[in-house]
């Protein structure tokens, strides 16, 4: 049995690690699809150098005018999938981080996996519940994708949902429940004229519009104002609104690495952490780390939301919960 691992970023192997120790998996039997972004060679380079896996396919990712003028790329990845399908002639098993990219739909497709496991993708386990439920609009654009990609493109027809959240699935889905384990950790000494500010990509995701998100952050700024804010950008945030969050006040940190491991090798600690609830990493540094600085998640308005509303109530809930995190609700009032 080889288990198929598609991921897109290093800060995703985190769970991977917690999943092939949970499910007992032979590193020695993994295929690695790593989806080449551009930005995060490093990590991929150490995947490949580890020389502890069956195989690492790095591939080149495509977007949606590539499959007219560029189809070179994921006719590569349909003929490495099926070289790979032929070379090995055993049972598959998926083990992936994003639902329904048409990378992992491919991979779903043509390896028909005996097992597909879907790891928690910070927040975005929520909004696959919901797509689970729209098998209309699904069996629409498979139909749309077969036709592109001209083989049948299928989802998986039960999916094992490896979450730490308290979730609740279809009778077809199952899930397997893990918890981060907890380290004993240093408490370090604390800058009280520096905060950390976790940013997040709702804004590109067409989730939340520009000018609420902003506005949202000028509150933050003004309630901090005699504090550096050091904002640490998604790496799906886009350059030109990283530079408004710089004119308002914020210092801008590009940080590639999973952030819970940047706080691992803090020497120096912020006065507090904070975030919107769209992330779930203050969670996983409150769960992980036995000493932690102060942690603020900052409610975003319910009103301000473009989709998605009820996905991120859900994260909100599941974050209430934590006892660990100091909860703030914002309001819609204007600057």
């Amino acid at each position: 049995m080889i288990t198929l691992i598609s991921v897109g970023s290093e800060h995703q192997l985190f769970q991977v690690r917690i999943a092939l120790n949970t499910f007992k998996i032979n590193e020695s039997n993994v295929i690695y699809f790593i989806e080449n972004t551009g930005i995060e060679k490093k990590f991929i380079q150490t995947l490949i150098e580890s020389k502890k896996y069956s195989n690492v396919i790095v591939y080149d990712t495509w977007i949606f005018k590539d499959l007219f003028f560029k189809k070179d790329k994921y006719r590569a990845f349909i003929k490495k999938c099926y070289s790979i399908k032929n070379e090995y002639l055993t049972d598959f098993n998926l083990l992936y981080s994003e639902f329904d990219t048409d990378a992992n739909l491919l991979i779903q497709s043509i390896f028909s996996p005996k097992k597909s496991i879907l790891l928690d993708e910070g927040t975005a386990i929520f909004n696959v519940l919901e797509k689970r439920d729209k098998t209309i609009i699904s069996t629409f654009k498979l139909l749309i994708k077969s036709l592109i990609y001209q083989l049948k493109i299928n989802l998986p027809s039960s999916i094992v949902f490896f979450t730490k959240y308290n979730i609740k699935c279809s009778k077809y889905d199952s899930i397997v429940k893990y918890q981060e384990q907890s380290e004993l950790n240093e408490v370090m000494l604390s800058d009280e004229k520096i905060m950390y500010f976790l940013g997040s990509s709702v804004v590109e995701l067409n989730i939340i519009e520009l000018p609420n998100y902003i506005s949202a952050l000028r509150k933050i700024k003004k309630i901090n104002k005699s504090i550096r804010i050091l904002y640490f950008a998604h790496r799906k945030e886009n350059n030109e609104k990283l530079k408004i969050i710089e004119s308002i006040g914020y210092e801008v940190i590009s940080n590639q690495a999973p952030f819970e491991e940047l706080f691992r090798n803090l020497e120096v600690w912020p006065s507090n952490i904070s975030s919107f609830h769209f992330t779930t990493v203050l969670d996983n540094i409150s769960m992980i780390f036995t000493n932690c600085p102060k942690l603020i998640v900052y409610k975003f308005p319910e009103n301000n939301f473009v989709k998605e509303r009820n996905v991120y109530n859900q994260i909100f809930l599941h974050l209430e919960n934590n006892r660990k995190l100091n909860i703030i609700n914002t309001n819609n009032d204007n600057d």
